[in-house]
C-alpha cells in the first residue's frame, strides 16, 4: 500500500511539473507583453578616417501587460532585417532580455538591436546626399518566452535617418537684388546744441 501511495505521489509530482513547465502559447505571449516606443534608423558602427559604416537598427521597450512579473532573462528577441518586398533576410541579430524583472504594468529599459551588416561610405553626409538611392528596409521582431516558439510581434520600416547626424543644409543661394527690401531714408539725427 505504501508503494502505491509513493508511486501515486511521484506520478502526481511529474504530472504537476509537466503541466506547470508547459511553454506559453502565442496568445499567452501576446497577452503578456507589447513593444512600446519603437524607433528605427541607421547607426554608425565603424568610423574610420576616410570611411564609415552604417547598419540598420530597431529600438523598443517591453511593456508587461500581465499580472505577473516577467523574470530576468525569460525573453529572447530576434530581429530579421530585410529589404522591403523581399522575404529573404538581409541580416538578423538577437538579444536575451530583460536584464532585470519587468513588473506588471511597467516598461523595460530600451533595447537596441543592430544588424551586423550595412553599408560603407566616405561619411554620413555621403549617405544623406544619396538618400534617394537607399534601398528601403524593414525589421521584423520575434520573441520567445520561457521555451515557447518564436512569435512575430510585427514589422517596422527602417527610417532613413542616421543616429546623431543631421543633414547639412545646402548653402542658400543669394536673392536677386530686386527681392531685397528697399532702402529707406532715415530722419537726420537731432543733435543737442552746443
Amino acid at each position: 500500500m505504501k508503494k502505491i501511495l509513493s508511486l501515486l505521489q511521484v506520478s502526481l509530482l511529474v504530472l504537476f511539473l509537466l503541466t506547470s513547465c508547459k511553454a506559453p502559447s502565442r496568445q499567452k505571449v501576446l497577452a503578456t507583453l507589447s513593444l512600446e516606443g519603437v524607433d528605427t534608423g541607421w547607426t554608425i558602427t565603424d568610423r574610420m578616417l576616410t570611411s564609415s559604416k552604417i547598419v540598420p537598427r530597431i529600438t523598443f521597450r517591453v511593456k508587461n501587460k500581465s499580472t505577473e512579473a516577467i523574470s530576468k532573462g525569460s525573453l529572447y528577441f530576434t530581429v530579421t532585417f530585410r529589404l522591403v518586398g523581399d522575404r529573404q533576410a538581409f541580416d538578423s541579430n538577437w538579444s536575451p532580455y530583460p536584464p532585470e524583472d519587468i513588473f506588471p504594468g511597467a516598461m523595460s529599459a530600451p533595447l537596441n538591436i543592430l544588424s551586423l551588416h550595412g553599408y560603407k561610405g566616405s561619411s554620413p553626409d555621403s549617405y544623406l546626399k544619396n538618400k534617394a538611392q537607399w534601398q528601403k528596409m524593414e525589421a521584423e521582431v520575434f520573441v520567445r518566452m520561457r521555451g515557447s516558439a518564436f512569435y512575430s510581434l510585427g514589422t517596422w520600416p527602417i527610417a532613413q535617418k542616421i543616429d546623431g547626424w543631421t543633414e547639412t543644409p545646402a548653402p542658400a543661394s543669394p536673392a536677386p537684388e530686386d527681392a531685397l527690401p528697399a532702402k529707406t531714408e532715415s530722419a537726420p539725427e537731432e543733435r543737442p546744441a552746443s
